[in-house]
């Protein structure tokens, strides 16, 4: 899911959030970012490739992944 490798199309995403540019795309090789979402008054926090979520699925396929499960791993 994850990868470290060079790539070229390397983008920086700044924020307060430790993982923030630590995790990339193994399908695109973008970022992962932060995102939190508000279902019916219920808050989750996840993580989505940028080109996932600036672009749509077509984009980039790549999961979407909950935090928890991040901070578990």
């Amino acid at each position: 899911m994850f990868s470290g490798e060079e790539n070229k199309k390397r983008r920086v995403y700044s924020s307060k959030y430790a993982l923030s540019s630590l995790c990339v795309c193994s399908k695109c090789g973008d970022v992962y970012r932060r995102i939190a979402w508000n279902n019916r008054g219920v808050r989750s926090v996840v993580w989505r490739c940028c080109t996932r979520w600036e672009n749509g699925p077509s984009a980039c396929d790549a999961p979407t992944v909950k935090e928890e499960e991040l901070q578990s791993a």
